[in-house]
């Protein structure tokens, strides 16, 4: 059953325009994306809109000896000055974990990392080899009670381990046997340490009871003994063969969880000549709670498009990670890349139209929006502290030009 969030509450007062401050909601400094119906007091003719990911550059050519069609289940984090790629990178007779680096997110490099050795030689960027290597998913722990020689933490195989990493590079088993055993798991297993509500927390396949593939969920005070597994509720949304999930943070609120599962129909066949029938694509839906995800969304977000080789049951999966580049503040997630912070919007139409948004209570020196408007159209916004102080803006009234719109600003 999907949550009721609490609402501003409108009140008769002349210096709150309405809206009871002390019962305000409070979005702190976290800048809110308009994924569901949160934050929106009232809306006429106006809906939310999903934005289309544009392909941009390859940012890594999959063209080793030890990396062949079948590399898969990537994961992308930032990690200070530098970002992590971790990937299954099969070969002929194991399948293995790669790793790779960027400094700004879209320029990768393969260090040759010297541990595993493939065809006489150790100069590659193998991390790790063996069935885990199947879906070997890794990330940065911020558990501020993390050991020192555990910083990184991963989950993989089938039913998943749990491994840990000082550097995350080099990797150990710190589990006998594995730590989650409810599911099916032939999937990219994930966890991350949800700092919101103070646990760690894991995503993974499952089957549902009428035999659809499903999302199941757990969490861990330590990373090893986990518990309270149930399946995720989507509420009234459509049963549909979800295989992966992707659910991260989103790292400007972290309260807020996107997720962006590949969905998958396994009737239909579109390349008569590939081997396998099924057909696939990715969809985007969220949470606030981390149990009850809601799809405002219900058509595709990443979509085969064009190219008949997307068209086969084992394409166009997100990777686990949305990251800010060096790029234009471009958001990455996998090869497709957004404009900051555009996955959903209030989309406007013509005159009449409009989205007011309820009263927010935010924290700092400057409160900022993003709004691209038509040539008649306009955003307003009305800043006040709690001594009854107002600042409005229409228009393009004390507001900056920026790349997405008008970016007002008010201290």
């Amino acid at each position: 059953m999907t949550p009721q969030h609490p609402r501003a509450t409108a009140t008769h007062s002349p210096a709150t325009d309405g809206v009871s401050i002390s019962e305000a909601i409070d979005i702190g400094s976290r800048l809110q994306l308009f994924v569901d119906d949160y934050l929106i007091e009232e809306m006429s003719g106006v809906e939310l809109t999903l934005h289309r990911p544009t392909p941009m550059e390859t940012v890594l050519e999959l063209d080793q000896p030890w990396e062949n069609e079948t590399n898969g289940y990537f994961t992308v984090f930032k990690d200070d000055d530098r970002y992590r790629m971790y990937y299954r990178c099969s070969a002929v007779v194991a399948e293995r974990t790669c790793y790779a680096e960027s400094e700004d997110g879209i320029v990768w490099t393969r260090p040759e990392l010297g541990i595993i050795e493939f065809a006489g030689s150790t100069k590659n960027n193998m991390i790790w080899t063996g069935d885990v290597s199947h879906n070997f998913a890794a990330f940065k722990d911020t558990n501020p009670a993390a050991a020192a020689d555990q910083q990184y933490k991963a989950l993989g195989g089938q039913p998943p381990q749990a491994f840990a990493s000082a550097d995350g590079v080099h990797w150990r088993e710190i589990a006998d046997g594995p730590v989650l055993t409810w599911g099916a798991f032939d999937s990219q297993n994930l966890a991350f340490w949800d700092a919101e509500r103070g646990h760690y927390v894991a995503y993974y396949r499952i089957w549902s009871d009428d035999d659809v593939r499903a999302i199941g969920t757990s969490i861990s005070d330590d990373f090893i003994n986990w518990r309270d597994r149930q399946a995720i509720d989507l509420g009234d949304a459509p049963q549909e063969h979800l295989y992966t999930n992707a659910i991260t943070p989103y790292f400007r609120a972290p309260d807020v969880l996107l997720s962006f599962p590949k969905r998958f129909q396994s009737e239909r066949k579109v390349v008569e000549s590939h081997p396998h029938s099924g057909v696939s694509d990715s969809v985007f839906m969220t949470s606030r709670d981390g149990l009850n995800f809601e799809r405002t969304f219900m058509e595709a977000f990443l979509r085969p498009g064009r190219e008949l080789r997307n068209w086969t049951e084992r394409s166009n999966m997100v990777a686990w990670g949305v990251v800010p580049t060096a790029k234009k503040r471009d958001f990455r997630v996998r090869l497709p890349a957004l404009p900051a912070p555009q996955f959903p919007h209030g989309a406007r139409g013509a005159q009449g139209r409009w989205i007011r948004v309820g009263e927010r209570r935010v924290r700092g020196r400057r409160a900022d929006h993003s709004a691209t408007n038509i040539l008649r159209g306009y955003s307003r916004t009305q800043l006040r502290n709690f001594r009854g102080w107002q600042h409005s803006s229409r228009g393009a009234g004390r507001c900056r030009k920026t790349d997405h719109g008008l970016h007002s600003q008010g201290r």
